[in-house]
């Protein structure tokens, strides 16, 4: 994960809800699964912490009230070395479509206390967590394609043995993205319980409406506040 991203992409999403897409899984798409990933240290490791891991660790773990949603926590982030979300300052890496580039930005896991509003919204009391995935579409100047219509809410998540898409009404929507032009916005996955979330893989499709579609999937391993700090500040 970019050092930084952390507050900026909780803080971006949940300030600025808006937009919404469709939700179609065509069973015809071709799929290819990348899964690289470094070694992670596990939770119990006797990590000797700083006093800046231990002061960004606190900065990090603070709760965010928002209205119309409720108490937001961060409780964890994910990392994957093929999309170059890795623990250092190195820019995402961007995977090729067909004449358009996908960049997965950060993978964040927070725990949500709903308020009035978003209990009347999901229809439900509990607690529960959301998976934020800030994403970035460019279509290259290269006479492929004159627009890309690319839908973030047609974005799934394997979590817990269970295959979810974003949810539309939460997920950013993108206008047609032009030749040399490109947009970013966040994917936003809703997980109905609080069991801690280790891994998870993302899958993402290729442009909305493409005659050729194709999808890839990326396996997330998913650390918590504390370890996912000593990462990123020692990497």
């Amino acid at each position: 994960m970019n050092k930084g991203l952390v507050p900026a992409l909780l803080i971006s999403l949940f300030l600025g809800l808006t937009g919404c897409g469709k939700n179609e899984n065509n069973p015809e798409q071709a799929a290819s699964v990348i899964t690289k990933t470094e070694k992670i240290p596990e939770e119990n490791d006797k990590t000797e912490l700083t006093t800046k891991d231990k002061a960004d660790i606190k900065e990090a773990s603070k709760p965010e009230t928002v209205e119309g949603l409720g108490e937001i926590t961060p409780v964890g982030f994910g990392y994957n070395d093929d999309l170059g979300i890795d623990g250092t300052d190195s820019k995402s890496k961007p995977q090729t479509f067909d004449g358009y580039e996908v960049y997965v930005e950060g993978f964040a896991v927070s725990h949500v206390k709903p308020d009035e509003k978003a209990m009347a919204f999901f229809n439900d009391s509990n607690n529960f967590q959301a998976i934020l995935v800030q994403i970035k579409v460019k279509n290259n100047k290269d006479d492929t394609h004159s627009n890309v219509v690319y839908e973030p809410s047609e974005i799934k998540l394997e979590v817990q043995g269970e295959m979810i898409y974003a949810e539309p009404v939460l997920s950013d929507a993108f206008e047609a993205i032009e030749e040399g032009q490109e947009q970013s916005g966040m994917a936003w996955f809703i997980v109905k319980n609080e069991s801690p979330i280790k891994s998870a893989k993302l899958t993402l499709p290729s442009e909305s409406g493409s005659s050729h579609p194709t999808e890839k999937t990326y396996k997330f391993d998913i650390l918590d506040i504390k370890n996912s700090i000593y990462k990123d500040n020692h990497s």
